[in-house]
């Protein structure tokens, strides 16, 4: 089947008046025309659809969503796991600040970990400083004070933030019918940071990054992460999903946290 067409007849179709050039131009004539040719019916060219109801979304609007998403999912992985096995609560998740150049350096030390399925690959790093780690730490591992925790201590505790964020990103991935494995936590020196390459690509790999900070007082832990996806409609099964779906009932307390 055929449709042969005009623009008139399409904004006619669409509800779009001629004054409304900046919408017009914006939409993709032939993605109306599939529309148009797909759900064709004898009476179709004879009601006036809704833009909703005629323009369907297009491959770039659904990429941008499935990004915001995944976005989204890590900082809140990550601002809930640290605020539950920090025992934290004052721990907020804010933006970067707006002059940091790519390649600075966030911290003298980081951990990073590794997730990859069919449709998706993350790179989470936290970057930390020991001192900051261990105001955190010492009353987990039972010390009276900072001093008390050791260097490597320190490192297996942001090793295990790394590993319990990605383990919570795994697990909103399996409810969602989507694979997602990863990798034990490593750990490096922050200099290390200079070498990321974190620009961006629109295809056939969708590549993209953010930045942020968790702070609670006196204590900063900026984390980096590296998006890399193979397959975005797969992951339009996330678009559903719920932020804070998932509590601190769906997984072990702290008392379960294994140090690696």
């Amino acid at each position: 089947m055929k449709l042969h067409f005009s623009l008139a007849q399409i904004q006619e179709q669409a509800g779009i008046m001629s004054t409304d050039t900046p919408y017009v131009s914006s939409i993709s004539i032939r993605n109306f025309a599939v529309a148009l040719e797909s759900r064709c019916r004898p009476s179709i060219l004879n009601k006036r659809l809704t833009p909703e109801e005629a323009i369907p979304l297009s491959v770039e609007d659904n990429n941008t969503r499935v990004k915001e998403k995944l976005r989204a999912l890590v900082r809140e992985a990550a601002a809930e796991r640290v605020r539950i096995y920090s025992r934290r609560d004052d721990f907020e998740l804010t933006e970067m600040p707006a002059d940091r150049r790519e390649g600075s350096v966030l911290g003298n030390w980081m951990s990073l970990i590794l997730m990859g399925g069919d449709a998706a690959r993350m790179t989470l790093k936290l970057h930390f400083a020991y001192q900051d780690i261990k105001n955190i730490a010492y009353p987990i591992y039972g010390g009276k004070k900072p001093a008390d925790i050791s260097d490597a201590q320190a490192t297996d505790f942001v090793k295990e933030l790394c590993n319990v964020i990605a383990g919570y990103l795994v697990q909103i991935f399996e409810d969602n019918d989507l694979s997602l494995g990863l990798s034990l936590p490593l750990c490096t020196r922050g200099l290390y940071e200079v070498f990321s390459d974190y620009s961006a690509t629109s295809g056939p790999l969708i590549r993209f990054s953010d930045h942020w900070v968790l702070q609670a007082e006196g204590i900063r832990l900026p984390g980096t992460v590296l998006f890399e996806v193979m397959d975005a409609g797969k992951l339009e099964k996330l678009l559903d999903y719920e932020l804070g779906q998932r509590g601190a009932s769906d997984d072990d307390d702290d008392e379960g946290f294994d140090f690696l």
